[in-house]
């Protein structure tokens, strides 16, 4: 998507931030345990953002597209990756079963790599989202955010103490991607101020909305930390929290691309697929190291990825292999 005179690039600076969080979310460090509120936030918003920017957006078959596509081959690429190490390990295929196919169809879950649930229930939030605009059912879907989550909180619930590792259930288009989608775009549609009270209610917004992510922030870790902020109570925090963020994001307004925005916008979604790829190359390598020195390099894990990611997406988009 190319940037025009009137984006707001903090919101594209955000996916960056939010690129950043997810492969907080999946690799090794030692501080990854007081990171996880704020990990937490970062495919929520993901969903959000897209919400925002495709709110109003012309109807468009193409995006959907593009996704499938992208979704395509980076299944392929991880099914590769996941049928080279069974071979090398259990001398076998990795052969999908009925229940897997399943679990992906209806719950966005691929099996041989968790992380690229979020490219199906993307695609499938689309094409809701496609019909949505078609019928111009926009106002009457803002009133299904709440409910969708609360089902999505209650199976959590129901399943948590019987098999709490099948997390495809609430994880998923319906329960996860579907309301935050629409939580970005109800952000979108709230009316913005006329232009001669726009300043002073950005000014005085700012430090408001500041203070309330932060509080936000700081009760998922003093109250999750004692088990107060739990079950209905985590996800409605986490609902706010990320509607929170995606309001200052809008009030924060940033008209100069720079660095941080280009790669947000253009990167932000491969750093996502790449980063397990690299996390595990990494981990190998970092196996052949002295133990001090492994020990060191735990620390900076997740920003080696990160930018290792980074550089891979730039490489194979020289190479005109993806577009950006």
């Amino acid at each position: 998507m190319q940037a025009t005179a009137q984006r707001n690039h903090a919101i594209d600076s955000l996916k960056l931030v939010c690129a950043l969080l997810v492969v907080c979310i999946h690799c090794h460090y030692p501080y990854k345990r007081e990171l996880l509120p704020i990990t937490d936030v970062a495919v929520p918003l993901f969903f959000c953002i897209s919400g925002y920017f495709l709110y109003g957006a012309k109807r468009k078959w193409t995006r959907i597209k593009r996704i499938a596509i992208i979704f395509a081959w980076s299944a392929a690429l991880y099914l590769l990756k996941t049928e080279i190490f069974q071979l090398a390990t259990l001398h076998q295929p990795w052969i999908p079963t009925l229940h897997d196919l399943t679990n992906l169809v209806i719950f966005n879950d691929v099996t041989f790599s968790i992380h690229l649930w979020y490219l199906p229930a993307y695609i499938y939030v689309l094409v809701i989202a496609f019909f949505i605009d078609k019928y111009n059912l926009w106002k009457a879907s803002f009133y299904a955010i709440v409910p969708l989550l609360l089902a999505g909180v209650l199976i959590k619930c129901a399943i948590a103490d019987t098999c709490p590792e099948q997390i495809q259930y609430y994880r998923n288009a319906l329960f996860t991607g579907l309301p935050y989608f629409m939580l970005g775009a109800f952000v979108k549609h709230l009316p913005p101020p006329s232009h001669s009270y726009k300043l002073h209610i950005s000014n005085h917004l700012r430090p408001v909305m500041l203070c309330l992510v932060i509080a936000l922030f700081a009760a998922r870790y003093l109250l999750g930390s004692n088990g107060i902020l739990d079950g209905t109570l985590r996800e409605f925090n986490l609902m706010l929290l990320t509607g929170s963020i995606l309001l200052l994001a809008t009030i924060c307004t940033q008209r100069e691309d720079n660095i941080l925005s280009k790669l947000g916008r253009s990167y932000s979604l491969y750093i996502y697929i790449f980063h397990l790829l690299i996390m595990s190359v990494c981990q190998t390598i970092a196996t052949h190291f002295p133990p001090s020195i492994s020990l060191a390099y735990s620390y900076i894990n997740p920003l080696c990825v990160f930018a290792l990611s980074i550089a891979l997406t730039y490489f194979l988009h020289k190479l005109r292999i993806i577009k950006v």
